[in-house]
């Protein structure tokens, strides 16, 4: 006799807050309050959501008492049926890496071979009321104005006082300020003396040099070559001298690089070929790399930038693996 205990998970969390299920871990409510969302500029009503915690040792009871009642077995029925329960959604972990629980989310292996939890619908509305998302934006106070038939004498406003840090810095760029000034009074006289004598020596090494270049360059006779005839060979008509331009070698400067996002991680090689076939078949580059007795296997895919490097894990998400990640 196979019994679906699915349909009656949600209303055992919505009536007792939590609920163990053996084999799998604990199901519980979580109370999120109302809170303020600067981001989107709105306030998030408050809500209710199921979160899972793996192992223990819990209390069963509950489960199995609902379990009797709802579908009139006895004891030995209910639990066979309750283990048969876990052993299917295990089943379907090892074959798929995630199994779906209707109203409630899913259950996935992580990274690190551990069932974890991701709640798919807001469950329970009870404590939002129906309240939607509401924007927000803010109100500068108004102006202080006294009513016209009053005698009161209205205050001129006291200007804000500056921060103290603001007046730190100002006072200390002052103090440079007036520190740089006094030193360059202070120094430019005898900075100036001091050009004035390289100065002086410069112009004095130079004419010493054209001194003694007078000395040492010899007198050179100049000869008359005008009567001596010199033939050139004559252009040949017709032939025009041939330049050969070699094309510049450029290396392209454009660098590959890999992402790489992980699907998975295994206990099971015959379930890691599995995955691997199947990212094979849907165009990427597979890569499985072994993890202690686990095998992690993922997509390996060159990218050229970040907005393609983040369109391949949008693609491995919709057609591999939801939970898909980057860990390059």
């Amino acid at each position: 006799m196979i019994i679906n205990l699915y349909p009656i998970i949600q209303p055992l969390i919505s009536s007792y807050h939590q609920l163990y299920l053996s084999g799998l871990g604990t199901f519980s409510e979580k109370y999120i309050p109302a809170k303020e969302d600067s981001i989107n500029g709105k306030y998030l009503p408050p809500d209710t959501i199921i979160v899972f915690e793996p192992g223990g040792n819990g209390d069963s009871t509950l489960f199995h008492d609902e379990v009797k009642r709802r579908f009139s077995v006895n004891d030995a029925m209910a639990s066979e049926a309750i283990r048969l329960f876990s052993k299917n959604i295990h089943d379907a972990l090892d074959l798929h890496n995630s199994v779906e629980l209707p109203n409630l989310g899913r259950l996935f292996y992580n990274v690190e071979h551990k069932i974890a939890f991701v709640p798919r619908l807001k469950v329970f509305d009870n404590d939002s009321f129906g309240l939607p998302e509401v924007p927000f934006v803010k109100v500068s106070p108004p102006d202080t104005q006294l009513p016209a038939n009053s005698d009161a004498v209205m205050m001129p406003p006291v200007p804000p006082s500056k921060p103290p840090m603001l007046k730190f810095i100002l006072l200390s760029i002052l103090f440079v300020s007036l520190a740089a000034g006094i030193y360059f009074m202070v120094t430019s006289p005898y900075i100036e003396n001091k050009l004035v004598k390289v100065k002086e020596m410069f112009e004095a090494w130079n004419d010493n040099a054209n001194e003694e270049k007078k000395n040492i360059d010899p007198v050179i006779d100049i000869v008359d070559t005008s009567a001596q005839g010199i033939d050139f060979p004559e252009k040949e008509e017709g032939v025009d001298p041939v330049i050969k331009s070699e094309p510049v070698k450029t290396e392209s400067a454009e660098k590959t690089s890999y992402v790489k996002i992980a699907v998975g991680v295994f206990g099971n090689p015959d379930n890691a070929a599995r995955v691997v076939a199947k990212i094979e078949k849907a165009g990427f580059i597979a890569f499985s790399e072994k993890v202690g007795s686990l095998t992690k296997v993922g997509v390996k895919q060159e990218y050229k930038s970040v907005a393609e490097k983040l369109e391949i894990l949008d693609k491995v998400r919709s057609e591999i693996e939801k939970t898909a990640v980057i860990i390059n």
